[in-house]
């Protein structure tokens, strides 16, 4: 399930510069 985590990553990045 890394890809979807990365997808979701990357998505929360778009909006958020914060990458818990």
């Amino acid at each position: 399930h890394k890809q979807g985590d990365f997808v979701l990553r990357v998505g929360a990045a778009s909006v958020v510069p914060n990458d818990s």
